[in-house]
């Protein structure tokens, strides 16, 4: 163990200047120890427990001796990591851009929901530098509807929405593939500006064996593209009325 891994957690304050002692070890103030690397932090199991499923069964299980005092976690990458973790459950905001992919991979593994929609609002906030693209792909990942639905309000044109999808859009589940889809139909511009879109709903789809239907996501999948292909025949043919307009009003010439 190195020195690094042994250092004290690094204690970011609030915008406040608030922070939280996880290190005062008064039996009063504690009945539990948590252990990141050898690092240990004087916690309250109720309170753990409440925000997180990963610790109600790990502290109140069957399989765990009433009087055990002490555990370890493998999940935080560091005791930074988990230092924060504690102080957004305890209501101080010290997220950076540097630590809340950590802290939320944590708190989705942890079944900490009050803290994943904490790190989801910093990442959806002004405060959060992170790309639109980046962003994106967050809300992806862990089927988050709310930063889902801030990123694409943010969106104004399709060669902005064309750029952040990919083929793994289809394997979404309902809510965020509706609303990716209801997005492709409002926003303005046509997507032959931005053809890669049009180019990944086409891809072929593995073939069904003989005699078998396709299942509902494949059924989706291909309402979708049908939809799309729709929408694209449908501006070409707004482009190729508005240019034969055009080119009548120059025979007639000015009135």
């Amino acid at each position: 163990m190195n020195e690094e891994s042994l250092r004290p957690p690094m204690r970011v304050a609030d915008k406040m200047g608030n922070w939280i002692d996880f290190e005062d070890s008064d039996e009063k103030k504690h009945n539990v120890v948590c252990s990141v690397q050898e690092k240990k932090f004087y916690c309250v199991k109720g309170t753990l427990a409440k925000h997180a499923e990963y610790f109600d069964k790990l502290f109140f299980s069957d399989t765990t001796p009433e009087d055990q005092r002490e555990f370890v976690l493998a999940g935080p990458s560091s005791p930074d990591e988990f230092q924060v973790f504690l102080e957004l459950i305890h209501g101080l905001q010290t997220l950076t851009d540097e630590n809340v992919i950590g802290v939320l991979e944590l708190s989705a593994f942890w079944a900490a929901r009050v803290a994943k929609v904490r790190c989801f609002k910093y990442i959806g906030s002004k405060n959060c530098k992170f790309s639109q693209g980046d962003k994106f792909k967050v809300a992806c990942q862990h089927h988050s509807v709310e930063l889902l639905k801030f990123i694409l309000e943010g969106i104004n044109n399709a060669a902005e929405l064309n750029a952040m999808i990919t083929p793994n859009v289809f394997d979404l589940p309902q809510p965020l593939l509706g609303m990716i889809h209801q997005k492709c139909r409002d926003v303005p511009g046509r997507w032959t500006e931005s053809p890669d879109l049009i180019v990944y709903a086409i891809m072929p789809a593995a073939d069904p064996e003989p005699g078998l239907a396709l299942n509902p996501r494949e059924r989706a999948r291909q309402a979708w593209i049908e939809r799309m292909i729709n929408k694209l025949r449908g501006n070409q043919e707004e482009q190729e009325r508005g240019q034969n307009w055009r080119r009548r009003g120059a025979r007639r010439g000015p009135y």
